[in-house]
């Protein structure tokens, strides 16, 4: 739970007020926000020294748990940091988490390996935001953590979404223990790569017969879809082209199957002399920011009239379609 401060305040009781009351009234009242803790006999030299934890207050009185002791009128009243306050800044310097507090509960709402979604009750989009590290523990597969990709409040609840790489999923069960962390590396965070990274691949070859010129083709079935992110979009293929005079080939990654829809995303080749077959490798990256999955296709093409096959040739070097997450 998150608490206020207000450096040196220091008040005292305006009336005597009995154990167990749970209102107090103050000469002073603090201008911070609450929740907040109130030290009431600090020195102890009325031997009733305690620690109240402040939940509202108003012009003249602050409301509370109840009083262990009675307190009598003009007795001091300062205000200092909690012992579990100090806790939490403990753990944060120490382990780079911080506890999403007891007043919040995370809740499960939705799957769509690898990304799901979880919501807590209020506003809370200035306190999330995308590339957070998350840990929670649930009762399948104990602890687990995941990157923040989204953040959104339509009242009455927030929703996180959260991608979980390739270790991790988000059951439809209880969330405990839940924890953020503005830090790269948490203690306990998974940094490899490969852990927060999604490909699809092929190791066939895979052609296109009698190609009409400068039409797209969607051949073999590799394809990717790439969740809610940023990402480091990449892809890697070798492509042939047989017939025709000085036939050229090109590549693609296009959200469509039958068309180009990145310039910067294709890549071929450029016959010089006479020749009627040809052989590229083709490598394309580019960082994507996405606020929806969308699906990713390899298509191949030739510019060139009359050629016979155009190929992508998985069995020479696997066709790879790859996103890493870029929070990382």
């Amino acid at each position: 739970m998150r608490t206020y401060h207000e450096n040196n305040f220091e008040t005292t009781v305006t009336s005597a007020v009995s154990a167990a009351a749970t209102t107090t009234p103050l000469d002073d009242i603090p201008t911070v926000s609450t929740p907040y803790y109130l030290i009431f006999d600090p020195d102890n030299s009325e031997s009733h020294y305690e620690e109240v934890l402040v939940t509202s207050a108003t012009a003249t009185n602050v409301n509370h748990a109840a009083l262990t002791y009675a307190h009598g009128a003009a007795e001091t009243v300062r205000m200092a940091p909690a012992a579990s306050d100090l806790d939490i800044l403990t753990e944060q310097a120490s382990t780079g988490w911080i506890g999403a507090g007891d007043a919040e509960t995370w809740t499960y709402a939705s799957d769509d390996d690898p990304t799901y979604t979880f919501t807590i009750t209020g506003d809370k989009t200035s306190k999330y935001s995308a590339g957070m590290r998350i840990k929670l523990t649930q009762p399948t597969d104990g602890v687990k953590y995941g990157i923040i990709t989204k953040v959104a409040y339509s009242s009455p609840n927030t929703t996180i979404t959260i991608y979980m790489g390739t270790d991790y999923d988000l059951d439809n069960e209880a969330i405990t223990s839940p924890y953020y962390s503005t830090n790269k590396a948490p203690h306990g965070f998974p940094l490899d790569p490969i852990k927060w990274t999604e490909e699809a691949s092929e190791t066939s070859s895979n052609g296109q017969t009698n190609p009409t010129q400068n039409t797209w083709y969607n051949v073999g079935t590799v394809s990717l879809e790439v969740p809610i992110g940023v990402w480091k979009l990449s892809y890697s293929v070798c492509i042939t082209v047989v017939g025709g005079s000085n036939p050229q080939i090109r590549a693609t990654l296009s959200t469509a199957n039958n068309s180009q829809s990145d310039a910067n995303m294709t890549g071929g080749s450029h016959t010089i002399g006479d020749s009627n077959q040809d052989g590229f490798a083709v490598y394309r990256e580019k960082h994507l920011n996405i606020s929806s999955k969308a699906s990713y296709y390899l298509n191949i093409m030739t510019p060139t009239g009359s050629v016979t096959n155009i190929y992508k040739r998985g069995d020479i070097g696997a066709t790879v379609i790859r996103v890493v997450c870029a929070y990382l």
